[in-house]
């Protein structure tokens, strides 16, 4: 996954907390959003406190993604079910999703 230092990017399912502290770092003046479940919240919250550019959310229970239209111009699932009509709708246009072993990403075509 490649990011630049503008990316907004948003992961959705369980990471390392060094794993996302490496994405955070390349992210100069984005912003890096995760959503995690159950005690995995509380966690990486604490693992990542001085991180200033990591937001931690707890899931939704509908599995539902809880942010706007168009907002991350990178999306990280861990998996092809995890592509979902709701993923692609946070994505701004032209933004990518990448899909855990896959080698190309879904790519959110312009409104």
């Amino acid at each position: 996954m490649t990011l630049l230092p503008d990316d907004r990017v948003l992961v959705v399912g369980q990471r390392p907390a060094a794993e996302l502290r490496i994405i955070a770092s390349t992210l100069i003046r984005g912003q890096l959003t995760v959503i995690a479940d159950g005690d995995a919240v509380h966690e990486l919250r604490r693992e990542l406190r001085e991180v200033d550019n990591v937001m931690i959310v707890p899931s939704e229970q509908d599995g539902s993604i809880p942010f706007s239209e168009k907002v991350f111009s990178v999306v990280s699932a861990p998996d092809a079910a995890e592509v979902t009509e709701d993923l692609l709708r946070v994505l701004i246009p032209g933004g990518t999703a990448w899909i855990a072993g896959s080698t190309r990403p879904v790519v959110r075509e312009s409104d």
